[in-house]
């Protein structure tokens, strides 16, 4: 399985001073299958590595 996250987070502001700050967030967590990896014979000539 693979993890696929995603994170919120929410900011107010406080009344007194005006400073912003986090006050809370939310993270949603899902579960994939893994999607099969071509073997590593096949992949020859599928990278390619360039310097400026």
């Amino acid at each position: 399985m693979r993890a696929i996250s995603t994170v919120q987070i929410r900011s107010s502001v406080c009344p007194e001073c005006g400073r912003i700050y986090v006050s809370g967030g939310t993270t949603t967590t899902t579960f994939v299958p893994k999607q099969n990896q071509p073997a590593a014979d096949n992949l020859s000539g599928q990278n390619i590595d360039t310097w400026a």
